[in-house]
């Protein structure tokens, strides 16, 4: 069975401002957002995931009584916010962040000028071998840029389809013993788990994902899904919310 940990990233500079005509075409982590980090990672690494063995047929459940989450696999996005914020977590948990360019925001990397929207070249390999050592960078990484000037803004269907070849993947996978965590954005997980949970009127309604929330599913088979829990904040004191 293939365990998928949904983690939005923590809080960014975008995420900070009221007025979002100034905002940053991949802003860092704001100083909260550095500091759910760390609670984030503390709690993957040594927290108790308070997880039950559940028959979701008949509700009958009984306590796991683990400490961790068992995480198998972590992938991240390119995008600073989520490199940083899957940083914390592989040193806590032992594993290493790979980098899955597919799991990118809903727009790829941009700026707002004089009412269009210009692509911005994103972080470079060695960009990223400097300040995240260690994590695995995927072939098709560009030197200058992995989104790279030249790519236009992503429309909202493309990344529908983009949700749509991460969720194959992931089932590919689904009998597998994996427990994988994904550290993405909050628009491509509405995406993603619309389209792993097949609801197919996408834009009518939206999942709001608190910075560092976990969403759990777990895969019974290639065709169903057992959704365990949405936007879970345990780890979070009040005050560092967002």
């Amino acid at each position: 069975m293939l365990t998928i940990y949904l983690i939005r990233h923590a809080q960014s500079a975008n995420n900070a401002m009221a007025d979002q005509t100034d905002r940053l075409a991949d802003p860092p982590l704001t100083e909260l957002g550095r500091e759910q980090t760390q609670h984030l990672a503390a709690y993957l690494g040594k927290g108790d995931s308070r997880d039950l063995d559940a028959d979701f047929r008949s509700g009958y459940s009984t306590r796991r009584g683990v400490t961790s989450f068992g995480i198998t696999h972590l992938y991240c996005s390119a995008m600073h916010r989520a490199l940083q914020t899957a940083q914390p977590v592989g040193r806590a948990i032992g594993v290493t962040p790979e980098i899955w360019l597919e799991l990118h925001e809903v727009g790829g990397v941009y700026l707002d000028v004089n009412n269009g929207r210009n692509s911005q070249p994103g972080k470079t390999r060695l960009e990223i071998e400097t300040e995240f050592a260690g994590f695995t960078i995927p072939e098709a990484f560009t030197p200058d840029g992995w989104w790279g000037l030249k790519r236009a803004y992503e429309e909202r269907e493309q990344a529908l389809v983009r949700a749509q070849l991460v969720a194959d993947n992931l089932r590919q996978r689904a009998t597998s013993d994996d427990v994988v965590a994904l550290v993405t954005h909050g628009t491509f997980s509405d995406r993603l788990l619309k389209v792993l949970l097949g609801q197919s009127d996408v834009y009518s309604f939206f999942y709001m994902l608190y910075n560092t929330s976990i969403t759990r599913l777990d895969f019974l088979d290639e065709k169903r899904l057992l959704v365990r829990y949405i936007n879970r904040i345990d780890h979070l004191p009040a005050e560092l919310m967002s």
